[in-house]
């Protein structure tokens, strides 16, 4: 009688892909807490090495919105989509990344900022340095339409303010005097760029055109007399988050003639303006 040996096998188990490294981001970034916009989580994942792991088992999670399933787009990089909350947190929100297999764990900020909106109206109030007579307090209204144009964000503006000054001229032996009087109304039309965004503040900077309506009189000249005139403006605006819309502050500066064949203002210059714009929707 003869035996045999069964043949054997040896396997050789190969160890799953764990990561060592993830750097992580949001694009747009800061996303806003508006509840509507489209962003997306993306994930650089690296082995020890440093070079790409594919194949790794992620479990990504959200402490406020909503995460997409989490999928490999190239070897290395992974991809979920991202619904932000409709209002801000009242702590920074949190992205928690743990590897399935164990042994890797890392949390991060998800970077929220205040909510655009995407029309706001609001009122103004400031002194503008203008030449001569026409410096002095400014009252307007103002509407704008932020908007996304790749990874920036922009807003198109329209705004008006009201100013008036007075001036008496007496003659030598003062038995006559002349009295005139100019109201203005420059309305400018505005492009921002905003150059800075993080949780409730915000920086624009911007330029525009500048068209200026005004109307004087004379006491001793006749009839009143119209005129306008077109300028421009640069300006910087610093932005809160506050309630329904944004608190705001901004300097700038702008030329903003009105000329007729007897009288010249322009109602630019250097100015300080401070307001409050609603989100209507």
């Amino acid at each position: 009688m003869s035996s045999r040996s069964s043949p054997t096998s040896h396997h050789q188990l190969q160890a799953a892909a764990r990561p060592a490294s993830i750097r992580a981001r949001f694009v747009p970034s800061p996303v806003p807490a508006d509840g509507r916009t489209a962003a997306r989580l993306l994930l650089d994942v690296r082995d020890v090495a440093g070079m790409p792991l594919p194949g790794a088992q992620l479990i990504p999670v959200v402490s406020d919105g909503t995460l997409g399933a989490l999928e490999e787009r190239t070897p290395g990089h992974y991809e979920a989509t991202y619904a932000p909350p409709e209002s801000l947190p009242e702590g920074d929100a949190k992205l928690k990344i743990v590897d399935a297999n164990g042994g890797f764990e890392q949390t991060t900020e998800v970077p929220l900022r205040h909510d655009p909106r995407r029309l706001l109206l609001g009122i103004t109030g400031g002194w503008v340095q203008s030449p001569g007579d026409a410096a002095g307090p400014r009252f307007g209204l103002d509407a704008w339409v932020p908007l996304r144009l790749g990874g920036s964000t922009l807003a198109l503006g329209i705004a008006a303010s009201y100013g008036a000054v007075e001036r008496s001229v007496a003659d030598p032996g003062g038995t006559l005097t002349s009295r005139s009087k100019a109201a203005f109304v420059p309305v400018s039309l505005r492009l921002a760029y905003e150059a800075l965004a993080v949780r409730r503040l915000s920086v624009a900077l911007g330029a525009g055109g500048v068209a200026t309506f005004a109307r004087f009189q004379n006491s001793l000249a006749g009839p009143e007399q119209q005129a306008w005139g077109i300028g421009g403006i640069a300006f910087a605006t610093g932005v809160v988050a506050l309630g329904r819309g944004h608190a705001f502050v901004e300097l700038s500066y702008s030329y903003a003639p009105a000329e007729t064949a007897d009288y010249r203002l322009d109602a630019g210059g250097p100015a300080a303006i401070a307001g409050y714009r609603l989100g209507i929707f």
